[in-house]
């Protein structure tokens, strides 16, 4: 239930973000100087089941980030930030003390959560599948890194904590795209090509030009 909250939230202030209308821009324009896009994206990770064992987390994470697109002449530059919501198998949980203003030195047993935190950087060819020029189809190829991988007690700074080794890699990436006007809604399918952490990420991309 945890991760469903935190993905409603999410989907709450994409909605408030999107209300404004997106500036059009001329066709000289874009050729000549490309134009950026911002989204919000959701997905499902497959983890690599030895990987997932050995670290005590189930083989499918949740997926909540943000991404940037950078296009020019058909030609598409994504960044993304994501966070990883594991499903833990390997929980711990531990005495706290608080230490806020109307909590001040009482007890309480918290449990751990186990979350990460990855970027990727990638690029490749978008086309233009239909006349009105609202629905694009891409393929890219690029590299992921996972930042940072634990299980921890949040908001507690002398807490116990454990790493989880998950890997990200190189990987290759479809996506189509359908533009509305104020927000374009898409899909995609993100494949690795190592076999050591995530295998692939399906999920739904909402975003806004600028």
């Amino acid at each position: 239930m945890k991760k469903f909250g935190i993905i409603s939230v999410a989907l709450a202030a994409l909605s408030f973000n999107l209300c404004a209308q997106e500036t059009e821009k001329s066709v000289e324009e874009i050729d000549a100087y490309g134009y950026w896009d911002y989204g919000l994206r959701l997905g499902i990770t497959s983890i690599d089941d030895l990987t997932a064992r050995s670290e005590g987390i189930d083989e499918s994470a949740y997926i909540v980030g943000l991404d940037v697109d950078y296009t020019k002449s058909n030609w598409v530059t994504t960044f993304t930030l994501d966070i990883l919501v594991y499903d833990d198998n390997a929980k711990f949980s531990q005495e706290v003390e608080g230490t806020g203003l109307f909590n001040d030195g009482e007890r309480s047993r918290a449990s751990s959560s186990a979350t990460g935190g990855f970027i990727s950087i990638g690029t490749g060819y978008q086309w233009i599948a239909d006349e009105g020029g609202t629905i694009a189809l891409r393929a890219q190829g690029g590299f992921g890194a996972v930042v940072y991988s634990e299980r921890s007690i949040s908001n507690c700074s002398n807490c116990r904590s454990e790493d989880i080794d998950v890997d990200g890699g190189a990987f290759v990436k479809l996506s189509a795209d359908k533009d509305f006007g104020t927000v374009t809604v898409g899909i995609f399918a993100q494949q690795f090509l190592g076999g050591d952490g995530l295998d692939n990420i399906y999920g739904l991309r909402f975003s806004s030009g600028f």
